[in-house]
């Protein structure tokens, strides 16, 4: 993987777990969908190192 694909799907993950934090602290959440969520985050993005 290129340093600017990487970048970008550095970028997209994060994107999506500021979703997550924001809903989290926007609403009463269902912390086992947005547990859920996270690790399909975490998945779809394994190649980052978190």
């Amino acid at each position: 993987m290129s340093d600017s694909e990487a970048l970008t799907q550095a970028t997209e993950a994060v994107g999506k777990l500021r979703d997550l934090r924001v809903e989290m602290a926007s609403s009463s959440p269902a912390l086992a969908d947005i547990g859920g969520r996270y690790r399909q985050v975490l998945a779809a993005y394994s190649e980052i190192d978190f």
